[in-house]
């Protein structure tokens, strides 16, 4: 009895061990199955894309789907030892799955490890795009450059969880049709995430995302050096959108109203944060005005810990505008702007900071205005406007409330004792002006001056402390004092 039950026991346990490796077996199957591709146009074998001597020798040669490059699964694009050119368009033709993603990237092996470059130049049937994502979705491009694409570098729609990360891209969008971009996504179900990608003299717009939901573009650098040929540095419209630490410089295309961020309609839920703009003709632009259909709405916009200057142009620009349609019913409710540094190092006439046309709970505290003027106008609703500061080293307006210009804060609450009530006019004591350093010397009136916003860390990411809240997008640092008095006792 007693050895037929240890037997028993036996087989209990090995049929339980059988069971979990073989459910284990099952859950990791699609792990098991994921491969690695390989594109390298001097390659000189089989032309099977399983290995680096059998790579596919082009982007035409590639397997999809069945037999070739499917969810899980990555694709590596030889660089060269440090570049390597395609004269071709790179289309996706499969879609990855949730957890399990197609990735296409540069090599990392030694002599595959340099730069991909993708260039829509050259001789062959016109390339429209470099990388075309279009329909699929769970796809990551990670690191490729692209260049010369008639019409969009890296681009899609109609899809769902695509990462574009690190990528850098140039030159694109000359064709001269609409909605070309440097990256651009249209229509998607969620999860577009553009991060860490460098777009610098286009010949059309940086980014664009529209129509989309719960996606982000953050940590971007669009610059325009090569003298006002791109349009907006970044444009979204959609549903809980974020854009976030992105660096956008130069967007002054006077023939086609440059603008260095802007939401267009219909937008719901988009936070503006963190992000440093300059030298733009408009550098944020919301707008609920869509134009050929007229107003679409817009609601819930956050704009906050934002860094907005102008060192090098010399005429008219924009801060922060919120523009609804002129006159008529306001189309852009619940708009937030919060501790944001807007500053000019060379006053204009026409110079706006903060602008409100037309909005409906609209709140703006803590903000910096340094030679740039605070706009209210047709019938804008303000539940608060508070604890600004206001400086001009002319004698210009510092605030335009509806149909009066005011250069004095105290003529302003005389006239309208329900706002500004802690704001101020003072020089706020940035630490270089001409350096754009925006940041508060120990010695400003900004310091604790503002007002608590439920924000909790600043442009840089330093630590807002409740009830010592900095006016402008750069909180002071609060460090401790030593302690002083100390001794060391011996045992």
């Amino acid at each position: 009895m007693f050895k037929s039950c240890k037997c028993g026991n036996l087989s209990l346990r090995i049929s339980l061990a059988i069971g979990t490796i073989l459910i284990l077996l099952v859950c990791l199957s699609p792990l098991c199955h994921a491969a690695n591709w390989y594109v390298d146009n001097a390659a000189t074998g089989s032309n099977k894309g399983t290995s680096w001597t059998n790579a596919w020798k082009s982007f035409s040669d590639m397997r999809w789907g069945s037999g070739g490059v499917t969810a899980g699964d990555i694709l590596y694009i030889s660089g060269g030892s440090t570049e390597k050119t395609y004269h071709e368009q790179l289309t996706i033709g499969a879609s990855g799955s949730s957890g399990q993603p197609i990735t296409i990237r540069g090599g990392l092996d030694s002599g595959h490890a340099g730069t991909v470059m993708i260039d829509g130049s050259g001789e062959g049937p016109r390339r429209d795009y470099c990388v075309d994502i279009r329909s699929c979705s769970y796809v990551t491009i990670h690191g490729l450059t692209c260049k010369n694409a008639y019409n969009i570098g890296i681009g899609g729609e109609n899809g769902h969880d695509v990462t574009i990360e690190r990528c850098t891209i140039t030159a694109c969008g000359h064709g001269g049709e609409n909605d070309q971009a440097g990256i651009r996504y249209f229509g998607s179900s969620g999860n577009i995430l553009v991060d860490h990608c460098t777009l610098y003299d286009m010949k059309s717009d940086g980014i664009i995302c529209g129509w989309v939901k719960d996606s982000s573009i953050s940590n971007c650098n669009v610059t325009d050096y090569a003298g006002a040929t791109t349009v907006d540095g970044i444009q979204v419209s959609g549903t809980n959108i974020i854009i976030e630490s992105n660096v956008v410089h130069g967007m002054l295309n006077l023939v086609e109203h440059s603008d260095g961020i802007i939401i267009e309609p219909p937008s719901n839920g988009v936070t503006i944060r963190y992000n440093t703009v300059s030298d733009c003709l408009q550098n944020m632009y919301i707008d609920s005005y869509y134009y050929g259909e007229g107003s679409k709405g817009i609601t819930d916009v956050q704009v906050y810990y934002n860094n907005v200057y102008k060192v090098d142009y010399t005429n008219d620009v924009h801060g922060i505008h919120f523009h609804a349609n002129d006159g008529g019913p306001s189309p852009i409710t619940g708009v937030k702007a919060y501790n944001n540094t807007i500053a000019y190092k060379t006053p204009a006439s026409g110079d706006t900071g903060l602008s409100f046309n037309s909005v409906t709970d609209g709140d703006a505290r803590n903000n910096i205005l340094y030679n740039a003027c605070l706009l209210k106008f047709n019938n804008a609703d303000m539940h608060y406007c508070d604890y600004n500061s206001y400086y001009r080293t002319d004698s210009g307006d510092i605030i335009s409330w509806e149909e009066n210009s005011f250069t004095s804060l105290n003529t302003f609450r005389t006239a309208n004792p329900t706002y500004e009530t802690h704001g101020q006019q003072t020089n706020p004591s940035f630490i270089d002006i001409s350096a754009a350093n925006h940041k508060l010397q120990n010695s400003s009136p900004c310091i604790d001056k503002g007002a608590d916003v439920n924000l909790n860390r600043d442009i840089k990411g330093n630590p807002v402390s409740i009830g010592f809240v900095d006016m402008g997008a750069f909180e002071f640092s609060k460090k401790p004092n030593p302690p002083t008095g100390l001794r060391i006792i011996g045992r």
